[in-house]
């Protein structure tokens, strides 16, 4: 009688969970190399605000939606800034005015002289850069990184922006318009 021939254990199913575990490793790195590349960079701020600095018109509207979400609570505000021969002239933060040039608060007459006691530098598009880089600043001495994500346009003004921090969980999105004046 003749001895059977032992069969051959098959190994495809090594081969099945080799494959199985590789894209499982890329379906986990793929978003953390896509979050990490789209992150806003110094470089990126600096040659925007450069960009700016070069080409800034000296006659806009600036429109800024502000989001910011904390502990489950959003507050939003929204404020228009009008810039005219490269200064301020007007602030209307959510529906209320409340910056007037002297020169216009002048022409309004007395109730609007108080509104120019106000700085209005805080609203203007050099602010903005300002408050983008501090983020960064924060962001990068932080044990935790941020979220920090910037569109720019050609002109180098920011589009839009967020910012969120892991500690504290808070976020905050800017949402920003520039019309252009002759």
């Amino acid at each position: 009688m003749s001895t059977p021939v032992p069969r051959r254990r098959s190994r495809n199913w090594l081969f099945f969970f080799a494959v199985l575990t590789a894209l499982s490793v890329v379906a986990l790195v793929a978003p953390l190399i896509y979050n990490l590349s789209i992150q806003l960079q110094p470089r990126q701020l600096i040659d925007a605000r450069h960009r700016w600095e070069e080409r800034a018109a000296a006659n806009y509207d600036l429109e800024c939606l502000r989001q910011v979400r904390r502990g489950g609570q959003e507050e939003k505000s929204q404020y228009l800034a009008r810039v005219r021969g490269g200064r301020i002239v007007a602030v209307v933060e959510d529906g209320e005015l409340i910056y007037a040039d002297p020169s216009l608060a002048v022409v309004a007459g007395s109730s609007a002289a108080g509104l120019s006691q106000l700085d209005p530098t805080p609203y203007d598009m050099p602010a903005l850069f300002a408050e983008i880089d501090s983020v960064l600043r924060q962001s990068a001495a932080a044990e935790r990184r941020f979220y920090l994500k910037a569109d720019f346009e050609k002109d180098g003004h920011p589009s839009h922006f967020v910012s969120y921090d892991p500690r504290t969980k808070s976020r905050v999105e800017w949402f920003i318009k520039l019309s252009f004046d002759p």
